[in-house]
């Protein structure tokens, strides 16, 4: 059973809730406009979180993939509903041809797709063949221009493009 009340156990807590009621005021309490403001500032900072200086973290350089091969292999016209034109549109496939494109290690995953660009053309729909080799799948073999330099790139970060062969000729 609880004792009753007494006074100074009543003024004990009230004198306990009105010091936790005024810090608890003072902590939420927002400056007026007419408050002098280099004072407010001044307890702003005294008061203020603070700020330590950012941590460096070493980032190792991403290692550049090496390539290893780029094969055409021919597909069939049916199967071949991935067939693009070069400028990134799907077309009907004509002398539909798969461009392999084998790495020495796997293809990263990165936030944008690998495209594969052959001269002036770019291929955008692609599939993993395997972890190291992405297949495009180009509509006209025929279209394909003899000598350019094809390289896959992740969007425009040039530092991303692996180049395939010098003067490939994909005759």
């Amino acid at each position: 059973m609880l004792a009753p009340p007494t006074p100074a156990r009543t003024r004990g807590f009230a004198a306990v809730l009105f010091f936790a009621a005024t810090m608890i005021a003072s902590a939420c309490a927002v400056p007026s406009p007419e408050d002098d403001t280099a004072a407010v500032r001044a307890q702003a900072s005294a008061v203020g979180p603070a700020v330590l200086p950012p941590v460096p973290v070493p980032v190792a350089p991403a290692r550049p993939l090496e390539p290893v091969a780029i094969t055409l292999a021919a597909v069939d016209v049916a199967s071949a509903a991935d067939a693009e034109d070069g400028a990134g549109r799907l077309t009907s496939a004509v002398a539909a041809v798969a461009i392999d494109v084998t790495a020495s290690d796997p293809w990263p995953a990165r936030a944008l797709d690998p495209v594969l660009h052959v001269g002036p053309l770019h291929f955008h729909r692609y599939r993993y063949v395997d972890p190291r080799t992405l297949r495009f799948v180009v509509a006209d073999r025929a279209a394909l221009p003899v000598g350019a330099d094809p390289y896959v790139q992740y969007g425009p970060d040039e530092r991303s493009r692996v180049v395939m062969a010098r003067a490939w000729v994909p005759r």
